[in-house]
């Protein structure tokens, strides 16, 4: 056997591809014009198989269509045949057999059926119309009157058997056919016999719902159709039911205004549509939706399946005892929810679900406490879906028929469905929500529960996606949910009948969450939960948890704005149960320990998201190998790799949540309660600090530093691309000026806007990735310890001096420098300006406004006397720290022209006097200067003017280090604070009215408006209404009479007059009087005060510290001063200098010995005696630069000797306050030294005891 036999006998193809004779090898080549046989014989091969192929292919092809032919011929034959068959046995050319006869059993009808169903064609061509098949329909017409005249006479269903199917193929038929008959007469005899069909087997009907309304979706383009076919498949709640009406969604209710296509001649679309509603099941109608949606056949993507709601859980009465087998169906892990293949839904489609959804529920009047959860469910899901895609602002929807479009720039909706959008947003609606949420059950009883655990989580979502779309009511949507349901039986709002709040219920929910446990130990935990991954409705544990917590968090941070000191702090007292139940405050606080627990979690949370920005973002490495050019050119870049993989990515899963947002809202809780806590302590001290195991704090000053100056480095490079954009923008409106307002000119500027965008967001994340410890500092700085934050900003202040005087940060130096002719100092210029006393702050506004922020280098000062003659002494720096003390105390005492710029509340602090623009403008007013007049604007712009040149004072003040006995109210500094919007979270952290900042404002007020907030009868008998009224203090007429007051009132809301306060507008009062008083009317003196600030100390600088400790940055710490603490830290010189015994002179050690002997409030004085500031520095007299010294300044006395043997003309001390040097005589006797030091600190003279 040859060795490669295959088992085939048959001889192998012998295949030549040489071009040369086979059969002899060594004969010559036929093809001698072509030297390259070999090659053309593989061509000619190719060929010839081609041709042999093409050739087969041809003879199929015929066969092919023969067989076709053959096929239809013998197929019409057929038809024919059986077409005379149907004829003679429906007896036709019989007269007395017409369509009123009925047949005589059922086996006849079925087979007339069957056969008619096996020949009917309903799809004509012109062809089979010429040659008379349309008689088909006839012969339908036919069979249809006589079945239906049976089935009446003998009233008798054929429902068993093959009869489902029969109609079922007949109803097809009939679909099929509606379109290609254009004859009224035809249309309407195909949508009798649907109905018809329809009404004998509703369960077939509904299990073709899909085709059935597939079909109509093609017709409805060209032609009306009567509301029985619409509502047919779904009529009678059947086993299919779900899938009719997942068919009605997906096919109906996408065409936009689909109830137009209702064919009535006397009723409207809108009443159409209301009957469509009447026939609907709106609890079914809402669980299919949801079905559709987590199986992904609305959003693309399938949830969990854990999901699902039992739907005994929500459809009560008869209805659910027919659900048995779905429910069986759904146990099945392998089952779909969706059991037919649903087309997926466009934004466009989504919209008009959503609103159709709403108007349903709307129509039947559905009780709101009878609102199932697949209702909210799917309404939350809907919404955020398309919540990009549609616009609700104001106007708030186009006035149009239908979506042309829908694009991201095309955010057209219907006024229908903005109608049906905007009425989720009522009261009603919101609190209608809280009666289904059980929230008297216990944690226990929820969590055992199949359908609670997951209430919590469609809530949330629900809430959080009106939130996103209804900005302008988003505090209105937290107030209803705070007020909780109104009782029948109460005249007030109350939260169920069990006392339980929605605050309590969601911290309950989300103190059950993985996430949060997780957090709580550890800050990373958060990384991997919050990391970008593509939007989910419901399934996704993350998302599904982040958004409990997040909703809590929206609302806690909103009650804590209305809620007072006492309401918070009533879980650790004992309070009566009567006023408990009276207060809404009191029934939504939390316990102190739960505080606590939540302070932990957002201290944890917020550390994490600054911190690791980079990480959850995945950002880290790509920011680190960018260059910081490539974030600031003026043309738009390519998107980088992180952008590109972030595409269709939301944090968390979560559509419309970013890293901005979550950060703001972590970032004003925590600021709210850490505000608690510094106004009355109730947490652990260092509970706020982060641990080391955390955070490493090693070089923690070094670092943050080189990250500000990477800041300053974007900073610049921001503020060149800002100055380059301008010209560019410029060179536009020069060169294309025909453009302005045309499209084309429209698509370059959304370009460029678009551009500017995205290099903003890459900055932020390059900040995010670069700079972390400073974005803690400037927007959680209360997790560092304040001494290392005020070293820090000493550092940044050092570094700012650096840059502006070139090298010279000491102002001492500077001086120096600048003294000598031969110092280096060119470009530093010096500002010198001579001062009254008694006009320090006149003087200084005249001589230093225009300065701007270059007040910030070193000034000279030189004080004259009354007489106008200059006081003795040189301003190396300690004259200059007299003349700013004193500029600030005579400011914010003293009255300027007549009106107060600063005021005192009850505890003798100062803030701006809210009154002081009113005051101006009626004495204008008064002199006859109308508000347009120049002389009227000038001289508010000029009062304002003062407001922004004392914030630059204190700016100067801070900026050098000097400590001015001036105490602001905390409200006022909280406006210092979190009015720099530098940060990531500037929104949420900045400043917000409320009403504990009102009781710093005024007591009375704040204790009448706590009494309106707790009163348990009609609050109407207050006879309040939306309007508040401003006092102005004018000047007496004459001179003797009395200073005159005017009444000003101004609405809080528009139309405020005409709005009474009741028991459910109460707390909007208080929230209106406490925004108007601290906000609205000082608006323009604190705004002016602040940007003058801000040109001294940049707001980020300022974020580092909340209101207590601004004020000890600003005027020392409140602490008596600490004798020891500056003995240790003090130098001697002269006879003082200790020797090498290490001992003190005598006269040193009796001063000591005095100093320890002296009360506090002398010992301040002596200490502004010699540095011109009474409180002791920050960080302790070892940073006093320079340091505290005492020098000898000879004998005690200075005369000749008496005939009593003492010396007259005992010295006085006297100081060097540049230097902060005492220059003390040698007393010998405490008694001495101490009543020279008092005569000294006393005297009130200025620099001539120096």
């Amino acid at each position: 056997m040859h060795h490669t036999f295959t088992g085939s006998g048959r001889k192998p193809r012998q295949v030549n591809l040489s071009g040369r004779n086979a059969a002899n090898p060594f004969a010559s080549n036929q093809q001698r014009g072509n030297p390259q046989g070999s090659q053309n014989a593989v061509v000619q091969a190719q060929v010839t198989r081609a041709a042999r192929q093409q050739e087969r292919e041809r003879a199929n092809a015929a066969t092919k269509v023969q067989k076709m032919w053959r096929g239809h011929v013998e197929r019409q034959n057929v038809a024919q045949e059986l077409r005379k068959q149907w004829d003679e046995a429906e007896r036709l050319k019989d007269p007395d057999v017409d369509e009123g006869v009925v047949y005589d059993d059922s086996l006849s009808i079925e087979s007339h059926l069957m056969k008619l169903l096996s020949f009917f064609k309903g799809a004509l061509t012109p062809h089979e119309v010429r040659y008379g098949y349309d008689g088909d329909l006839m012969r339908l017409k036919r069979f249809y009157f006589r079945h239906r005249k049976t089935i009446q006479q003998k009233d008798t269903k054929r429902t068993g058997g093959l009869w489902p199917k029969a109609y079922l193929r007949l109803q097809e038929v009939c679909l099929a056919s509606l379109g290609q008959h254009g004859t009224a007469k035809a249309q309407g005899l195909l949508l009798d016999i649907i109905k018809f069909t329809a009404e004998q087997t509703p369960d077939a009907t509904a299990q073709n719902a899909p085709t059935y309304y597939q079909s109509l979706q093609k017709i409805l383009t060209t032609q009306s159709l009567p509301i029985e076919i619409f509502v047919a498949p779904f009529r009678v709640i059947s086993e299919h039911t779900l899938e009719a009406y997942q068919s009605f969604v997906c096919y109906v209710l996408t065409i936009p205004e689909f109830e137009r296509a209702i064919n009535s001649e006397d009723e409207s679309p809108k009443d159409l549509l209301k009957q469509v509603a009447n026939h609907i099941n709106c609890y079914l109608f809402a669980h299919a939706v949801a079905l559709l949606i987590l199986e992904g056949r609305i959003f693309g993507d399938r949830s969990d399946r854990s999901q699902l709601i039992n739907y005994k859980d929500l459809v009560g009465g008869p209805d659910a005892k027919n659900f048995d087998i779905r429910m069986a169906e759904l146990g099945e892990e392998e089952r779909p929810l969706v059991s037919w293949d649903a087309p997926a839904i466009a934004p466009r489609g989504i919209v008009w679900v959503l609103g159709y959804l709403i108007y349903f529920h709307r129509a039947q009047q559905l009780d709101h406490s009878a609102l199932e959860t697949d209702y909210t469910f799917c309404v939350a899901s809907l919404l955020s879906s398309v919540a990009d895609h549609i616009d609700l602002g104001t106007p708030l929807f186009a006035q149009t028929s239908q979506i042309s479009s829908f694009t991201t720039n095309d955010k057209v909706v219907n006024s229908f469905v903005s109608e049906q959008i905007h009425s989720l947003v009522t009261p009603d609606g919101i609190r209608g929500l809280l009666s289904q949420a059980n929230l008297g059950h216990d944690t226990e009883t929820r969590s055992n529960h199949r359908g609670s655990p997951n209430l919590s989580k469609v809530f949330a979502n629900y809430i959080l996606t009106l939130l996103r779309l209804f900005p302008g009511k988003a505090d209105d949507i937290r107030m209803w949910l705070y007020l909780g349901i109104k009782s029948q039986n109460q005249s007030s709002p109350s939260i169920t009948s069990n006392n339980v709040s929605v605050i309590k219920y969601f911290w309950e929910s989300m103190r059950q969450t993985q996430i949060f446990s997780s957090i709580c130990q550890d800050p990373k935990a958060s990384i991997q939960s919050l990391k970008p991954t593509p939007q989910t409705h419901m399934g996704n544990p993350f998302s599904d948890q982040w958004r409990v917590i997040l909703l809590f968090m929206e609302l806690y941070t909103f009650v804590l704005r209305i809620m007072d000191d006492d309401e918070f702090f009533s879980s650790s007292l004992e309070v009566n149960q009567h006023a408990m139940e009276n207060s809404i405050g009191r029934r939504n606080n939390l316990s102190l320990g739960a505080n606590r627990e939540l302070s932990t979690f957002l201290k944890n949370l917020g550390f994490a998201m600054y911190y690791h920005a980079a990480d959850i973002l995945n950002s880290r490495e790509e920011e680190r190998r960018r260059d910081l050019s490539t974030l600031f050119k003026s043309r738009a870049a390519e998107p980088t790799p992180q952008d590109k993989s972030l595409e269709g990515k939301y944090l968390a899963g979560l559509q419309g949540i970013n890293l901005e947002y979550m950060k703001g809202l972590v970032t004003g809780l925590a600021r709210a309660i850490h505000e608690r806590d510094s106004r009355r302590p109730f947490l652990p001290k260092n509970h706020w600090l982060l641990s080391s195991n955390i955070f490493d704090t090693r070089n923690l000053i070094d670092r943050v530093v080189e990250e500000e100056e990477r800041r300053h480095q974007v900073q610049e490079a921001e503020d060149e691309d800002d100055d380059a954009e301008n010209n560019i923008e410029d060179e536009i409106e020069l060169t294309r000026p025909s453009l302005v307002g045309t499209s084309v000119a429209q698509r370059q500027r959304q370009r460029e806007h678009d551009s500017r965008q995205q290099r903003e967001a890459s900055r932020r994340r390059y900040l995010q990735a670069v700079a972390p410890r400073l974005e803690i500092l400037q927007n959680m700085p209360f997790l560092i310890p304040f001494s290392t934050r005020v070293q820090i900003f000493r550092k940044f202040v050092q570094l700012d001096q650096f840059k502006r005087r070139e090298g010279a940060v000491d102002p001492e130096i500077w001086r120096m420098q600048h003294m000598h002719p031969f110092g280096h100092s060119a470009g530093l210029e010096k500002h010198h300006a001579s001062i009254r006393r008694g006009y320090e702050f006149e003087d200084a506004y005249d001589a230093f406004y225009e300065l701007g922020s270059g007040l910030k280098e070193p000034i000279h000062i030189s004080f004259v006397d009354q007489f106008n003659n200059a006081e003795p002494g040189i301003d190396g720096g300690g004259v200059t720290k007299e003349f700013l003390t004193s500029v600030t105390s005579q400011a914010f005492t003293n009255d300027q022209g007549g009106i107060k710029l600063f005021i005192e509340n009850s505890k003798r602090l100062l803030f701006p006097n809210p009154s002081a623009i009113d005051e101006q403008s009626e004495i204008l007013k008064e002199a006859g200067y109308p508000e347009r007049d120049k002389v009227f604007r000038d001289t508010i712009k000029d009062m304002l003017n003062r407001y922004e040149f004392l914030g630059r004072v204190i700016g100067k003040c801070m900026y050098e280090g000097i400590l001015v006995d001036i105490g602001f109210a905390p409200f006022f500094l909280l406006k210092w604070a979190l009015t720099g919007g530098t940060g990531s979270a500037p929104n949420e952290s900045g400043y917000r009215a409320n009403l504990n900042d009102l009781r710093e404002y005024d007591e009375e007020l704040y204790q009448g408006l706590l009494k309106l907030k707790n009163y348990p009868g009609d609050v109407e008998d207050f006879g309040l209404n939306f309007t508040v009224t401003d006092s102005a203090n004018l000047p007496p007429l004459k001179p003797g009479q009395q200073p005159r007051t005017k009444n000003i009132t101004r609405e809080l809301v528009p139309n405020g007059s005409r709005i009474p306060v009741d028991q459910n507008r109460r707390l909007v009062y208080i929230s209106c009087i406490a925004r108007h008083r601290l906000s609205t009317q000082p608006s323009l003196q604190s705004n002016a005060f602040l940007r003058g600030l801000s040109s001294m100390i940049p707001p980020a600088w300022l974020s580092m510290f909340n209101q207590t400790e601004l004020q000890t940055l600003v005027g020392g710490a409140p602490a008596a001063i600490d004798v020891e603490d500056l003995r240790r830290n003090t130098t001697y010189g002269g006879l003082y200098v200790i020797g090498d015994d290490g001992q003190e002179h005598e006269s040193v050690k009796i001063f000591w010995e005095v100093m320890h002997d002296l009360p506090d409030a002398d010992r301040r004085k002596l200490l502004k005696y010699v540095t011109s500031t009474p409180r002791a520095p920050l960080l302790g007299f070892g940073s006093l630069n320079p340091r505290f010294s005492i020098r000898d300044s000879g004998p005690e006395t200075g005369g000749r000797e008496s005939s009593a043997g003492t010396m007259s003309g005992e010295r006085l001390p006297s100081t060097s306050t540049c230097v902060n040097l005492l220059k003390l005589p040698r007393y010998k006797t405490k008694e001495v030294c101490r009543g020279k030091l008092l005569q000294a600190v006393n005297s009130g003279a200025g620099f001539d005891l120096s």
